[in-house]
């Protein structure tokens, strides 16, 4: 998991959460019954811990079964530790090697094993009662890891929307770039549920090494999302808003912002020290203009009613 960010996507008081994830365009095909597995330990005694990544493969074209193989190149594995090196006479032989052959019981004693078995980027609903649903994002979120999230209506529906930037440029050089990623917008309809807006027709596009996403409004009320692409320039992108955009500004203390309608209707916004992949959104909540009620909730429980103290709209743009 690589971010996370929080709003009350369907709209029943709660909060829910979007969760960035490795994505599924990717060679490791992890699943519960086929996880992605790492085994590490110091198997040279050098006094290094030597971590070794591996994955279910089928064993060859005419057996499918898969079996767990390590996912690195014979001259990575023996740059890490020489005793893969004397192990092996030939890259044919490494390549037949499954994980119990690489590493005896004595090369694990006192060792770690990790397992990742969901690399989905996903939407994690609210139940209610601590109970969580955890139902994929559509397959566009899915081409690369998604770091930057930034929670915003931006389409002016009355629902919570999510944009979002990802990829990883890091990776070792047998696994190559993940950079399918160019931005995107995910529509919410209120009852959770997404559509996903390709940077074609919505204007958000960054297609570099995404990695933090952070919303900014500026004195004269304009918002701003702000996108870092790792050793690549910043990417700045203006919200096209209309001119009754009102905006307020919680105090340091203040947790959670509940909006109340005429018909009855009520949005919870939370707000954060912290939202996203490692990046902080000004602490300004929008205000819609047809809402009759706004009540702020700091963080020992104290609910204020405000109104006069609500920013002036904003020029149209």
């Amino acid at each position: 998991w690589n971010s996370l960010a929080a709003a009350d996507f369907d709209g029943d008081g709660d909060i829910d959460f979007i969760a960035g994830n490795y994505g599924l365009n990717n060679s490791y095909c992890a699943t519960p019954e086929y996880p992605l597995e790492v085994f590490a330990n110091d198997f040279d005694g050098n006094g290094s811990i030597d971590p070794i990544l591996a994955c279910h493969l089928p064993e060859s074209f005419e057996q499918p079964a898969r079996k767990l193989f390590p996912v690195h190149f014979w001259d990575e594995l023996i740059s890490q530790s020489p005793k893969f090196r004397q192990q092996f006479s030939s890259y044919n032989q490494y390549g037949q090697t499954t994980m119990d052959e690489l590493l005896s019981p004595e090369d694990m004693k006192g060792g770690l094993r990790l397992t990742a078995n969901f690399m989905q980027s996903s939407y994690i609903e609210n139940l209610g009662g601590f109970k969580f649903k955890v139902s994929p994002l559509p397959v566009e979120a899915q081409v690369a890891p998604v770091n930057g999230l930034v929670i915003e209506d931006v389409n002016g529906d009355g629902n919570a929307d999510v944009l979002v930037v990802g990829n990883d440029y890091g990776n070792e050089v047998f696994v190559g770039r993940m950079d399918a990623l160019k931005g995107l917008v995910l529509l919410g309809d209120g009852a959770g549920n997404f559509r996903s807006v390709e940077p074609a027709t919505s204007g958000f596009h960054v297609g570099g090494d995404g990695k933090a996403l952070a919303s900014l409004v500026t004195a004269d009320g304009a918002q701003l999302f702000i996108a870092t692409q790792n050793r690549d320039s910043l990417r700045v992108f203006q919200r096209v808003q209309s001119d009754d955009t009102r905006w307020f500004a919680v105090q340091p203390a203040d947790v959670r912002v509940i909006i109340e309608y005429e018909g009855g209707k009520k949005e919870t916004k939370e707000v954060f020290h912290g939202l996203g992949y490692l990046s902080q959104s000004t602490r300004k909540v929008r205000i819609p203009s047809d809402a009759a009620k706004v009540i702020v909730v700091d963080s020992r429980g104290n609910e204020r009613q405000i109104g006069q103290d609500l920013a002036a709209p904003s020029a149209s743009r």
